[in-house]
């Protein structure tokens, strides 16, 4: 039985985003305590400079959250170990117990997959490519070896076959959610305007306008990969 072997890393990029949310998180909640309650404009702009400064050397920050992994892919499915300190992470993956899975890109230097499995868990591994090393496999190659064994097997069985999902934006919620987002920012900024507040852009709406650009790009690049596949019999 042929088994292929790749060396990779991932960002645990859940963990990473969940740093951020709550250090943003109690960061607004004292920028909001020495703004509205002790006025004190200097504190506040300290406050504001600590909570943003972790945005803009991101790159060393999502060292700490980096994995080393490898994958082996057999006739029968997928095996997945994950080094991480002190503990080796196991996931066998047999293609049997796999119901449907996804891929997305949430940015250029890294992708997603998903597996959903028969009992509804999911497992998801975030392969990058912003660490460049002879021994790692690219993501898009690592993404395409999975594809492709997929394939191999929805083509080889005749009881059960492994269902291609789009990633949540690039379907039809993903869409009314971006379309609820431009509505949210339109009745944003006309009350901007009926305030008569010319002279300030509020953060929030800066960071809005922000997201509704990055997901609109994920969108077209998700919905792309989707339907490139979904012609090419990847269903």
């Amino acid at each position: 039985m042929a088994i292929d072997t790749y060396q990779f890393k991932i960002l645990n990029r859940k963990k990473m985003l969940l740093y951020f949310a709550v250090y943003a998180g109690f960061g607004f909640l004292f920028l909001y305590v020495a703004n509205g309650i002790y006025e004190n404009r200097f504190f506040s702009v300290l406050i504001f400079i600590a909570v943003i400064g972790p945005f803009f050397i991101i790159n060393y920050i999502r060292k700490l959250f980096i994995l080393e992994g490898s994958l082996k892919i057999t006739s029968n499915g997928f095996f997945f170990e994950l080094n991480k300190t002190n503990e080796v992470k196991e996931f066998d993956l047999p293609f049997k117990n796999i119901a449907s899975y996804k891929i997305f890109f949430p940015s250029s230097e890294f992708c997603d997959i998903e597996f959903i499995l028969n009992d509804n868990s999911k497992i998801d591994f975030s392969f990058i490519d912003f660490e460049k090393e002879d021994n790692l496999t690219s993501s898009s190659e690592i993404i395409s070896s999975l594809n492709k064994s997929i394939k191999d097997y929805n083509n080889a069985s005749e009881a059960k076959r492994i269902v291609f999902k789009s990633s949540f934006i690039a379907s039809k919620k993903g869409l009314i959610a971006l379309n609820a987002m431009v509505v949210l920012l339109l009745i944003a900024i006309s009350l901007h305007i009926i305030t008569k507040q010319y002279q300030t852009i509020p953060f929030s709406l800066i960071c809005g306008f922000l997201l509704l650009m990055r997901s609109s790009s994920q969108r077209k690049v998700d919905l792309t990969y989707y339907k490139e596949h979904i012609a090419d019999g990847q269903s």
